[in-house]
């Protein structure tokens, strides 16, 4: 949220990808003090994002950013 500028939301997003080697074709959350890091090499990015009244819905995202 900071990385983005929308601190004090009360939507969370969280961040995760399948396309590292790490991930053995699993989702894997991203830590948003590992961003910075792995942004260049994730091939496609899936953005869950929730609120405080419970909804949710996830954002696949190929990369573009």
């Amino acid at each position: 949220m900071r990385t983005f500028g929308i601190e004090g939301s009360s939507v969370k997003f969280t961040f995760s990808t399948t396309t590292l080697d790490i991930c053995q074709g699993r989702a894997v959350k991203i830590h948003e003090s590992a961003w910075e890091y792995v942004r260049s090499f994730v091939a496609e990015l899936h953005i869950s994002i929730s609120d405080s009244k419970g909804g949710r819905g996830v954002l696949p995202i190929l990369r573009d950013y």
